[in-house]
C-alpha cells in the first residue's frame, strides 16, 4: 500500500472520528517524512482505534441478530398462540354442542347436572342413583348420537360415550356387534371400570 493510500486510509479514520486530528497530523507527518517505498507502521493510537472500531460492529452486529431472533421467536409465538386459541374456541364450540344435544336426553332421567370431559367423555355423579337398567337405557340413547352441529356450522362426530361418575370410575356400553367381532367381552351390557379390569354390572341378551 502506497503513501496515498495510507493518507486516505487515516483521512477516513479522520472523519469518521475514530482518531483525533493530531493523530492524523503525526501520522501524515511519519509517512510525508520517510521513504516512498516503505510503508510506516500505524501507530499505537490508530490500532487501539481500528481495534474499538472492531469491537462496536461486532457488538452492533450481535444486537443485530439479536432482534432479528427476537422478532422470528415472536411471530411464531403469535402464529402458535392464534393456533391454540382457534383450537380451544372449536373445542368449546363442539363441547357446548354435545352438551345441548345430551342435555333433553339426560333430563328424561331427572339429571340436571351434568359436565362434558371431552366429546367422548360425561361427568357426572347423579348417574350413579339411576337404577342399572336405566344406566343402560340412558348409555344406548346416548350412543346413538353420531354427531352434532356447532354454532358455527362445524360437524363433528362421535363416537360411544363414558359416564364418569368418580375421577377414575366410569361406565360404558358394549354392543353384540363388539362381543361378536372384538374377542375382548363375552357378554353385551353396561360395563364399570374404577382401577381395575371392566366388569359387566348389567347383562343384555345377545
Amino acid at each position: 500500500m502506497g503513501i496515498a493510500d495510507e493518507l486516505i486510509k487515516y483521512k477516513e479514520m479522520l472523519d469518521d472520528g475514530i482518531i483525533s486530528e493530531d493523530e492524523f497530523s503525526n501520522v501524515k507527518e511519519k509517512l510525508l517524512m520517510g521513504p516512498q517505498t516503505d510503508t510506516p507502521p500505524a501507530s499505537k493510537s490508530c490500532e487501539t482505534a481500528m481495534e474499538s472500531k472492531s469491537n462496536r460492529k461486532r457488538k452492533n452486529d450481535n444486537k443485530k441478530l439479536f432482534f432479528v431472533l427476537g422478532g422470528i421467536f415472536l411471530i411464531i409465538a403469535i402464529i402458535f398462540g392464534i393456533g391454540k386459541t382457534q383450537d380451544f374456541a372449536e373445542a368449546s364450540r363442539a363441547k357446548k354442542a354435545v352438551s345441548e344435544k345430551v342435555a333433553p336426553i339426560m333430563a328424561d332421567y331427572g339429571i340436571e347436572s351434568f359436565k362434558i370431559k371431552d366429546l367422548g367423555s360425561i361427568e357426572c355423579e347423579e348417574y350413579e342413583n339411576l337404577s342399572k337398567k336405566d344406566k343402560f337405557e340412558l348409555l344406548y340413547k346416548l350412543d346413538r348420537i353420531d354427531s352434532v352441529t356447532t354454532s358455527k356450522g362445524e360437524t363433528v362426530d362421535l363416537s360411544n360415550f363414558d359416564i364418569y361418575v368418580s375421577p377414575s370410575g366410569y361406565y360404558y356400553r358394549v354392543t353384540t356387534l363388539q362381543v361378536a367381532y372384538m374377542g375382548n367381552y363375552s357378554t353385551a351390557g353396561l360395563y364399570y371400570i374404577d382401577g381395575g379390569g371392566p366388569r359387566c354390572v348389567y347383562e343384555i341378551e345377545n
